[in-house]
């Protein structure tokens, strides 16, 4: 197609709209209405979170010495995250976002859609080590050492799904044309797949693999022998999945509407927003189990602070000793509570050192 054109027809048709504008409408390029301050808010707020949950989890890590597989898939699954997000905002500087694809220059488009490839295929990556590590992460704590559970069976497949799903997907989407190079550049010769209809398909599929994956812990949960009120607390915990499912609904709506509506700029912005919203609640479900016990160890230091300074001088100095060797009012370690859930007195009711359902910590009712 390029090379029917002369280099000055090629200049009119990059420097015009990627889209014919409904009769009546002026295209603007200078200052098109969008919501690029708001979104610039979302993924800081995202990324924020993100960071916090993971690293409230690696506390609990490091203070009970216990580091799994997982755990290095769950700090790698972040660093990808951090790696998308700062590429959204620098993608923000030169081109808007929740903007009508007539009021973008075709060659905005291009870019757009270069930004997009690249952050759909990090987004597999991600995903593919994420979830795996969160239903690895839940057979440790719901299915005891050397047990082989209903639990323990369905965590395995629903990781061979995940894991088949997408690194299938990441070659459907990173090859879908041919050259590569047509995916992004509209104007340069090649032929592509009908991706549409598959990037529809795997967005229905995750949001089943999301939900299977939401429900797995709480028949475990609601089967355990302890009070009613610590098992609604427990799957409150592991409820945070519901977000997640939020945003790969959403996700898959905007794949559907990707194929409907011939405005894809605007539709692109927001299937980039519910994937952000997924990932940062996945992020949270593979860290809520350990964020509750980080708080309660925190709430549990600063009162020995407080009954330290209440003390007169010679006590003071007597328990600030005691303080430095780790130790609680009650002459416990101050990870004690911590190793209640990772690593118990009684080695029959862990899996490698973590949580059986029956010794769930008291601090999480």
């Amino acid at each position: 197609m390029t090379s029917q054109l002369t280099p000055d027809q090629l200049l009119v048709l990059l420097n015009g709209p990627a889209l014919e504008p409904p009769a009546g409408v002026i295209p603007n390029f200078a200052h098109p209405p969008n919501q690029d301050a708001l979104y610039r808010a979302i993924i800081v707020i995202c990324l924020s979170l993100s960071v916090i949950f993971v690293s409230l989890r690696m506390y609990h890590k490091l203070l009970t010495k216990r580091m799994y597989l997982e755990d290095f898939g769950i700090i790698l699954s972040v660093g990808l995250f951090v790696g998308i997000c700062m590429i959204v905002l620098v993608a923000l500087n030169k081109i808007y976002l929740f903007v009508h694809q007539w009021d973008m220059q075709l060659k905005e488009l291009s870019y757009t859609l270069k930004i997009l490839y690249v952050v759909i295929l990090l987004y597999a990556v991600l995903m593919l080590l994420l979830k795996p590590c969160i239903l690895l992460d839940w057979i440790r704590i719901f299915v005891p050492m050397g047990q082989r559970t209903v639990f323990f069976y369905t965590a395995t497949a629903l990781m061979a799904a995940n894991i088949i799903f997408y690194i299938v997907g990441f070659f459907i989407q990173a090859f879908r044309c041919h050259p590569v190079e047509h995916i992004w550049n509209l104007l340069s010769p090649g032929t592509c797949i009908d991706h549409f209809h598959s990037f529809i398909a795997s967005s229905v599929i995750n949001v089943i693999l999301d939900v299977a994956i939401l429900i797995l812990p709480q028949r475990a949960i609601w089967d355990l022998n302890i009070p009613t009120s610590r098992k609604l607390s427990l799957s409150i915990v592991f409820l945070v999945g519901v977000i997640a499912i939020v945003g790969a609904i959403g996700r898959a709506w905007a794949a559907i509407r990707l194929k409907l509506s011939e405005d894809n700029s605007f539709t692109i912005a927001q299937l980039a927003l519910f994937s952000l919203t997924e990932i940062t609640a996945g992020l949270m479900v593979a860290c809520m189990p350990y964020v509750p016990k980080v708080f309660g160890e925190i709430q549990q230091f600063l009162m020995r602070i407080r009954s330290i300074r209440s003390l007169p001088s010679s006590s003071k100095n007597s328990d600030s000793t005691e303080l430095s060797d780790n130790l609680t009012a009650s002459g416990q370690p101050l990870d004690s509570e911590l190793k209640t859930y990772g690593r118990p007195p009684s080695t029959s009711s862990t899996r490698d050192g973590h949580l059986n359902p029956q010794s769930v910590p008291t601090s999480w009712a």
